[in-house]
């Protein structure tokens, strides 16, 4: 029984494994065919980005990371993950930190018109957060990883994450960040738990932000400007981006103190 049994295990888990493939890819399609519009909620550019209908695809996505869960692709990650540890690299920490600098240079390379001044130039720094997110979304598939980054289950973080993001979608060209400020808020008290510090930075964080969502609901002249381009999506890219790079520092810095106590 134990014999025949086997194959058939096998057999499910690559049926499994090619149905999650199939779902992942036919979410990217989805994606890239844009079958719904509607308020930029990042911007990539000057003409990429994500909308809301961009969203249609994110079941399809969950459906094929759910299929994959545990499967040879998984595991080949974990081990993956695994070797980058014991080389010295936290794979979490480098994809927050490479992400965070992406998102952040889609706003620089805007403001200074890199794209204009150099063909194609503003496709590096969507590349490099695309890169740094795949990092990240690998170092989260691990079981609790996402309470040793952010001090949250990543249901709790991406629930809030997208609730603000919602509510942009409603104020998003005004240029709206409530998005990252509830993602801010979040971290000032998980992450504010295990260092004051955290919880200082954070919660200052979330001030800057609320005041750039106060702005966006006052018509304050010097911020129409702002608010025209992209749709608003470009504040909330830099500030996301900005907070996915304070997470990275501190973890960052969390790992060096440890290295440094367990050497003491």
């Amino acid at each position: 029984m134990s014999v025949t049994g086997a194959p058939a295990r096998d057999s499910g888990t690559w049926l499994r494994t090619g149905a999650g493939l199939l779902a992942l890819i036919a979410g990217f399609v989805l994606f890239r065919l844009a079958p719904l519009h509607g308020p930029v909620l990042l911007s990539l550019g000057h003409t990429h980005g994500l909308d809301l209908g961009d969203l249609v695809c994110v079941p399809v996505v969950v459906l094929g990371l759910w299929l994959l869960r545990g499967g040879p692709v998984h595991r080949a990650v974990l081990t993956a993950m695994g070797a980058a540890e014991r080389a010295g690299w936290d794979p979490a920490t480098v994809g927050l930190l490479v992400a965070g600098s992406g998102l952040v240079l889609v706003w620089v390379f805007v403001e200074v018109d890199a794209g204009g001044r150099v063909a194609h130039a503003g496709a590096l720094p969507a590349t490099i957060a695309i890169v740094g997110l795949v990092i990240l979304g690998c170092a989260l598939s691990e079981p609790g990883a996402s309470r040793s980054i952010f001090g949250a289950s990543l249901v709790v973080v991406l629930g809030t994450l997208g609730i603000g993001f919602l509510i942009d979608a409603t104020d998003g060209p005004a240029g709206a960040v409530v998005g990252p400020t509830l993602l801010a808020a979040l971290l000032a008290i998980t992450l504010g738990r295990r260092r004051i510090l955290a919880a200082v930075v954070f919660g200052i964080t979330t001030a800057v932000f609320l005041l750039a969502d106060l702005a966006a609901l006052v018509d304050a002249g010097r911020y129409r400007e702002d608010r025209q381009l992209d749709g608003g999506g470009l504040g909330r890219t830099a500030a996301l981006g900005g907070v996915l790079l304070l997470v990275g520092l501190f973890r960052l810095t969390d790992r060096d103190r440890a290295q440094q106590q367990s050497v003491g």
